[in-house]
């Protein structure tokens, strides 16, 4: 208790949830061993885990070097720490405490015996009744009417321009057309002679074989007395050879 005001923790999650821990000594120890002041059981909390010391105004809460820390409205604190009633002192993660601050109320008066009595003071009449009902408030004016100009009537629509008129051309006269000059005539290729050539060849060659083949066959087909006399034989031979030749 500091300046009539009481200081209590009340745990709202834990292993005694709703329990009421008043806070009365200037130091205030709280873990799992039974000898703090507070004596919490749960695994989540140290042995000597927090601690509450008295300041003026109110108590300052400090971390012991826990192991799950100490955290004052979710935020884990790291040196002593003012309360101010309504925050939540979290014990590890699982043990959630609310500190309050209440105002006590003042104590009656006690009369001594042989001391006069102190009449309390008469009661004061509220002034709202000799200053009678408000008056009535004034009439606020009415906006003035709202006057809707009518609308301009349209200019009529524009006329489509007329088309202009379309100039023709005097015809002209035709100019007349040059035929383009003939081109000179293609010169004619010569004639080609070679199979003509190929072909007296060939006939002279056939007339020759046919002597030398006639002139075999009449020396295959002579008489032995061709042979007694071959070079006068030959002179006859000839002269019946050339008259075939002459024909050719």
């Amino acid at each position: 208790m500091e300046g009539s005001r009481a200081f209590r923790l009340v745990m709202r999650r834990g292993p005694q949830p709703e329990k009421i821990f008043a806070l009365s000594g200037d130091t205030v120890t709280l873990g799992r061993d039974v000898g703090n002041d507070i004596a919490v059981n749960d695994a989540e909390v140290s042995r000597q885990h927090t601690r509450l010391v008295l300041q003026a105004g109110g108590y300052v809460v400090e971390d012991l070097g826990s192991t799950n820390g100490t955290f004052v409205n979710d935020i884990r604190i790291t040196g002593p720490t003012a309360l101010s009633d309504g925050d939540i002192v979290g014990v590890g993660e699982t043990v959630t405490l609310v500190y309050e601050a209440a105002a006590l109320a003042a104590p009656d008066t006690i009369l001594t015996p042989g001391a006069p009595a102190v009449a309390p003071p008469p009661a004061v009449a509220p002034a709202v009744a000799e200053l009678g009902p408000p008056p009535a408030p004034e009439p606020l004016p009415l906006p003035p009417p709202i006057v809707v100009p009518e609308p301009e009537p349209l200019p009529p629509p524009p006329r489509p321009a007329e088309p202009e008129p379309v100039l023709r051309r005097a015809p002209t006269t035709a100019r007349p057309i040059t035929p383009p000059p003939h081109a000179p005539p293609a010169e004619e290729k010569p004639k080609n002679r070679k199979p003509l050539l190929i072909g007296c060849g060939c006939l002279v060659l056939l007339a020759v074989c046919a002597i030398i083949s006639t002139g075999l066959w009449l020396l295959w087909n002579a008489p032995p007395e061709f042979y007694e006399d071959p070079i006068g034989n030959f002179d006859r031979l000839f002269g019946m050879v050339m008259p075939l030749l002459s024909i050719l």
